[in-house]
């Protein structure tokens, strides 16, 4: 009897502790600076927050500006600027021409997420993302691990295949 109340209380340790240590998970929200708080500066284009469960506030973050002007590769490392506890602003540092994403790394306890903010014609915020009120947004792709140059050039290239589609104006998605 004793062995067996060993072995239950085995499994009940571990299906706890495997509970616990999956429970909220980490990620990293894309936001267009209308639909956040006040105290950002008149600047701010985008917010950044890491979220989840623990502390998420304490994840290390880094954001780029990846785009193709006049047919060459660049890449802006952008300035992350905490408007409140794990919350970051981001304003625009990327010129005008060219096609352009935003791309923002986030790092905690190990895990690894990501997210592309594909922008619209001139570098430009899509007036999707301007105009929601909730966060939610069809012109950010987020990825449950690091981005990869492959992620980021296969963006840039359906930005430029839809420019193509449509002179002028942006698809519709």
């Amino acid at each position: 009897m004793l062995k067996l109340s060993s072995i239950i209380l085995g499994i009940a340790v571990v299906v706890i502790s495997a509970g616990t240590s999956m429970a909220g998970g980490f990620w990293v929200t894309v936001e267009s600076a209308h639909s956040s708080r006040p105290g950002m500066s008149g600047q701010t284009v985008l917010v950044v927050r890491p979220d989840g469960c623990h502390e998420p506030q304490s994840a290390a973050i880094t954001a780029t500006a990846e785009g193709i002007v006049n047919g060459q590769r660049r890449s802006l490392p952008l300035k992350l600027v905490a408007i409140s506890p794990g919350v970051y602003e981001i304003a625009r540092e990327w010129p005008a021409q060219g096609t352009w994403v935003v791309a923002v790394n986030a790092e905690y306890r190990g895990l690894s997420r990501a997210a592309i903010t594909r922008l619209g014609a001139g570098g430009a915020i899509p007036a999707k993302l301007a105009s929601s009120t909730d966060g939610t947004i069809a012109d950010v792709q987020p990825f449950n691990r690091k981005l990869t140059a492959g992620d980021i050039d296969s963006a840039l290239q359906a930005i430029a295949g839809m420019r193509n589609e449509h002179p002028g104006t942006r698809a519709s998605r």
